[in-house]
């Protein structure tokens, strides 16, 4: 698993690491980290999953574009979104190059 530091700093990444009881990839800390609260405890409680793009509430139009742009780039290059891909998010924040990446 790579480790990588969020907006958020490293403590949020070991929290969602702690309510997960796991590793997490990039889509798991920007769920947990851009999500709505009620987005977050609907997760949680198994209501909807992380691929139910149109129930997905996120704090930002932004967040949540690049969360599901993410999940569909992962998908149509592996067949599923299970796995973690640091040159795909790169890609689809261009306007970030030699800055800290948007959600990571």
């Amino acid at each position: 698993m790579t480790y990588v530091v969020i907006q958020a700093g490293p403590k949020g990444l070991t929290n969602t690491e702690k309510i997960k009881g796991k590793k997490v990839g990039f889509a798991e800390v920007l769920l947990h980290t851009h999500g709505t609260k009620e987005c977050k405890k609907r997760l949680n409680d198994g209501e909807i999953s992380a691929n139910d793009y149109d129930k997905l509430e996120f704090v930002t139009d932004r967040s949540k574009r690049s969360y599901v742009s993410y999940m569909k780039k992962l998908e149509n290059k592996y067949g599923n979104t299970d796995c973690d891909d640091m040159e795909l998010w790169e890609s689809l924040h261009p306007e970030c190059q030699g800055r800290q990446l948007f959600g990571v």
